[in-house]
């Protein structure tokens, strides 16, 4: 599902473009990831790589790359010091020349048609970012089922929501646009900085184009997003059935890294007042509940007190518009329920100790 029809481009427009690619010790995929966007239908007119110190040979692959492909455009920039993969980026897209820029990772492998078809969405007056779905391979480039959206939880009805006007509230759940997918303009990437050290850049760029309303999803896997041991981040599938029976006799005492970044980002942007007052205000209640949630992991809240609330939040359809609706219910009142014995026991301690 798209915002917009899709525009078919001729074989004979050229449409400038540049590519922000990342690297860190990527020798291993960095040849498949530059042959793959070498095979565009259309090509890039430049593909600016910043490499973050790299220890193995993924310096010397780009350069030969590049001496055996000169039509690409190649430009190397070598950091004297490690920035991490968020200030690596930002550099990169500063140094891009042209309207148009796509993020690329190291490790990925683009299909032929990608530029073209998300240049077909991009050039639309309204669109200042767009993202797609990719279909996920292995480090032996073998095919992982189920897709990436499958992988975020961006189902039909988060992409029917995203497509009619509300795509801010649905980044405030949880972010779906994943950067090796992402295509957006060049001044709205450089209005969109300095990117927050604590929030992925994907994610900050998302919500930045939402506010706008110039955030756009393509339902077509237009790369090959492979999964890999050393991925920064990834789309890690879990099956329902594997949630529940983590719900039920793996209880976590912590969330994903994610969820805590969000937690940092909108206490930022309840207080951002280019954002809407209405989405503030709903900001301001979906922290409330997360925070709640966290609590409620990390056993700081008394289990009577803590059922009361999960009663009140499910009232609210909180859990439904900002969890995993019974599964995250089920989850909390199974912590709640075994954090009553311990509590018991550290009654029973403290008092001993009094005497």
């Amino acid at each position: 599902m798209s915002l917009m029809p899709e525009r078919t481009l001729p074989d004979t427009e050229l449409v400038p473009y540049s590519v922000a690619l990342c690297t860190y010790n990527g020798a291993r995929f960095i040849e498949q990831q530059l042959q793959s966007i070498a095979d565009q239908h259309l090509k890039p007119d430049e593909v600016v790589i910043c490499d973050d110190g790299s220890t193995d040979h993924t310096l010397k692959l780009i350069d030969k790359f590049s001496q055996d492909n000169p039509y690409l455009n190649i430009r190397l920039f070598r950091n004297s010091e490690n920035l991490g993969y968020i200030a690596n980026f930002e550099q990169a897209i500063k140094l891009c020349r042209n309207e148009y820029i796509f993020l690329s990772d190291q490790d990925d492998i683009w299909v032929p048609e990608k530029a073209a078809v998300q240049l077909s969405y991009m050039l639309a007056p309204n669109t200042l970012l767009s993202f797609s779905n990719a279909a996920r391979i292995s480090d032996r480039s073998k095919p992982l089922s189920p897709d990436l959206w499958s992988c975020v939880n961006f189902n039909v009805v988060r992409q029917h929501q995203l497509c009619n006007g509300h795509s801010l509230e649905v980044l405030s759940r949880h972010n779906v646009v994943t950067g090796a997918t992402v295509a957006f303009r060049r001044d709205f990437s450089l209005a969109s900085m300095p990117f927050p050290k604590c929030y992925p850049h994907d994610a900050w760029l998302a919500l930045n184009a939402a506010l706008q309303n110039g955030l756009v999803c393509i339902d077509r896997q237009l790369i090959q997003y492979r999964q890999h041991d050393m991925n920064t981040l990834g789309a890690h599938y879990i099956s329902p059935l594997q949630k529940v029976w983590r719900a039920l006799w793996k209880p976590r005492d912590k969330f994903p890294k994610d969820f805590y970044q969000r937690l940092e980002i909108f206490s930022q942007l309840i207080e951002d007042k280019r954002f809407p007052v209405d989405f503030r205000e709903k900001l301001n209640v979906v922290l409330r509940f997360q925070t709640f949630r966290l609590a409620v992991i990390e056993q700081r809240i008394p289990p009577y007190e803590g059922l009361k609330e999960v009663l009140k939040w499910s009232r609210h359809g909180l859990y439904f518009s900002h969890g995993a609706g019974w599964r995250s219910i089920l989850t909390d009142v199974l912590q709640l329920i075994r954090s009553m014995p311990y509590r018991v026991i550290a009654r029973c301690n403290s008092g001993k100790k009094e005497k």
